[in-house]
């Protein structure tokens, strides 16, 4: 009797890991993360708004956002400002501008202030959505002529461009720029 349940284990024991591998071998399979060549470059703290700004300026198609805070003020000295300016010039000369923001729970600042943001961008011919309620969107993300994606830690806030230990990298590829447009319009679903 011993041996028989000690078999029956042991058996259970095999089929349970030949069923998560083969699991497993499956999630990988459709999950198929890619990878792509690119040109990357890191952008740590200051440096990387005037690398943005040049960007958002040489932009010939589309600016693609989504952004967990978007800060600006009456303040032309103020760096978040600044990509502000740039992203309403390029809507001036018919890049078209999509800008995912955060919309927190109930009486939150940062829904405050991306709203403030958001209608001017919104005046000047953006399309400016907020997510849903019910998650934060905490990503940093942009995305220019479906060609150079910026993704890191940097708000686009003046403190964050001009105080803040921050990290950014500009990547430069079309393939991983298709990935992060198609990141960003789910997130408004």
């Amino acid at each position: 009797m011993k041996l028989g349940k000690r078999l029956t284990k042991r058996y259970i024991k095999y089929i349970f890991a030949v069923f998560f591998i083969i699991y497993v071998s499956i999630t990988n399979i459709y999950a198929r993360p890619e990878a792509y060549d690119a040109k990357v470059t890191f952008l740590p703290d200051r440096y990387l708004l005037d690398s943005m700004i040049k960007d958002v300026t040489d932009a010939q198609k589309n600016i693609f956002v989504a952004i967990y805070m978007f800060k600006t003020t009456d303040d032309r000295h103020q760096k978040s400002t600044l990509l502000e300016e740039a992203l309403l010039r390029a809507l001036k000369k018919g890049v078209k501008v999509f800008i995912v923001m955060d919309l927190g729970k109930g009486n939150d600042i940062t829904t405050d202030i991306n709203k403030e943001t958001a209608e001017e961008l919104l005046k000047a011919g953006a399309t400016v959505v907020f997510d849903s309620k019910d998650v934060r969107t905490h990503a940093k993300l942009m995305v220019i002529d479906e060609k150079i994606t910026y993704v890191g830690s940097h708000n686009y806030t003046d403190s964050a461009f001009k105080y803040n230990n921050e990290t950014t990298v500009r990547i430069v590829s079309e393939g991983l720029a298709s990935d992060a447009i198609k990141y960003i319009k789910r997130l408004v679903r």
